[in-house]
C-alpha cells in the first residue's frame, strides 16, 4: 500500500502520514527536538564506540531526561510549586530518576563500563538541559512585546552550573526589581531552599508562560 493511500486513509482518524516523509517543516517542535537530540549525542559520544546495551542505557537515560522538563504549573504553593512534565502523561508519575538495573554490577569491566555511559549521560544532560533554557528565555522573548515577562507569582526554572540529571530547580517570583527603562533585571524568587535574588538571564519561565 502507497504512503498515500496511507494518508487519505490516516486524515480519517487524525493522522497525518506525509508530514513527517515529505514535509518536515510541519512538524516542525518535535523534528527541532530530534535535531537538538542528535546534536548533543554526537557531540558527547565523539569517537566512543558503545555496544548495543550501552547505547540502548543511554539512549533510555536520554528518554528519561527529556520527559523530565517542566511543561506546565499545576500547583499554587508559593514555597513548592509542582509542574507537569510528559513523564505524567506516560507513567502518571513526574519522571525524577533514571531507571536502574535489577541487579548491582560486580564486574570491574561492566563498573568501568556503567561509569562511563552515566558520565556520557552526564554530558549530554549540561550540553542539553543549558540548550533547553535558552530556547525558553528566547521563546518568551518572541511571545512578548517587553524584552522579559516576568512578574511576581510567575513560577521559573532558575539555571545553576552543578544541577544533577533529572532535577530541575524550581520557583516562584515574589519580587521584581526594574531597571531604569522598566524592564527587569533581577527578581527575588522563593524555592524549596530559600527566598534568592537572581538576574533574569538565571530565571526561564515554563513553556505555558
Amino acid at each position: 500500500m502507497s504512503i498515500y493511500m496511507l494518508s487519505n486513509q490516516g486524515y480519517s482518524f487524525g493522522i497525518i502520514f506525509r508530514s513527517i516523509y515529505y514535509y518536515v517543516h510541519f512538524g516542525g517542535i518535535w523534528e527541532a527536538g530530534v535535531k537538538s537530540v542528535k546534536t548533543h549525542l554526537y557531540k558527547v559520544l565523539g569517537t566512543q564506540i558503545l555496544s548495543y546495551e550501552e547505547l540502548n542505557t543511554l539512549l533510555v537515560g536520554v528518554e528519561a531526561v527529556l520527559n523530565s522538563r517542566p511543561l506546565w504549573e499545576i500547583s499554587n504553593d508559593p514555597g513548592d510549586p509542582v509542574v507537569l512534565t510528559p513523564a505524567h502523561f506516560l507513567m502518571q508519575q513526574p519522571g525524577t530518576h533514571l531507571p536502574v538495573g535489577d541487579e548491582a554490577l560486580s564486574c570491574v569491566k561492566l563498573d568501568d563500563r556503567y561509569r562511563m555511559v552515566n558520565q556520557l549521560l552526564s554530558g549530554f544532560w549540561k550540553r542539553w538541559s543549558t540548550e533547553y533554557l535558552c530556547t525558553l528565555q528566547e521563546r518568551a522573548k518572541w511571545f512578548k512585546e517587553s524584552k522579559s515577562n516576568l512578574e511576581v507569582g510567575t513560577v521559573v526554572l532558575v539555571k545553576s552550573e552543578t544541577t544533577p540529571v533529572l532535577r530541575w530547580p524550581l520557583g516562584r517570583i515574589i519580587q521584581v526589581f526594574p531597571g531604569p527603562d522598566g524592564i527587569v533585571r533581577a527578581a527575588l524568587v522563593q524555592t524549596q531552599s530559600g527566598i534568592f535574588k537572581r538576574p533574569t538571564v538565571k530565571l526561564c519561565p515554563l513553556p505555558s508562560q
